[in-house]
């Protein structure tokens, strides 16, 4: 906020972060306990960039991914493919659909698939509480390579 001959008032909004697990608090931990066994991972990001650098990572730690760049594209790979996924890993900030109303929709129809969400966003536009209480796993961007495997390791196992 600024007014003439008054200055200006800055504000810095933090975005929430999680309470980080015991395990989580130790400081060091080896990446290697976070690697797959070829799990299959349906990721939904609309940035190339992240789609891509995301993906790359994650078959990095030996998990098998399929990426998609809208939640309409998942929809239809899950419909039409009939593919079995161990895990949704998606962002929320999505065109047209976001992620949290993909992942409701997909629990709807499968109660047991294991789900991950993401976003560089802790406002309306994620939900973040909504997220929360119904108990679903959240990764907040940016994430390193490390963060990226331990939670979807722990979000396949949840």
């Amino acid at each position: 906020e600024s007014s003439p001959g008054k200055g200006s008032d800055f504000r810095v909004y933090l975005p929430a972060v999680p309470e980080l697990d015991a395990e989580d608090t130790t400081g060091e931990f080896s990446i290697e306990q976070y690697l797959g066994n070829g799990e299959r991972i349906l990721f939904v990001e609309d940035d190339e960039y992240v789609r891509h650098s995301t993906t790359k990572s994650l078959q990095h730690g030996r998990y098998e991914v399929l990426a998609v760049s809208s939640a309409e594209e998942a929809l239809e790979v899950i419909e039409n493919e009939g593919r079995d996924f161990d895990l949704v890993f998606t962002d929320i900030v999505l065109s047209k659909m976001n992620g949290v109303d993909l992942v409701r929709l997909l629990l709807r129809d499968r109660p047991g698939l294991k789900v991950l969400l993401t976003s560089g966003y802790t406002d309306e536009k994620t939900k973040l509480e909504t997220i929360t209480e119904e108990g679903l796993l959240f990764l907040p961007k940016p994430y390193d390579v490390a963060s990226l495997l331990r939670w979807v390791w722990k979000a396949i196992r949840a």
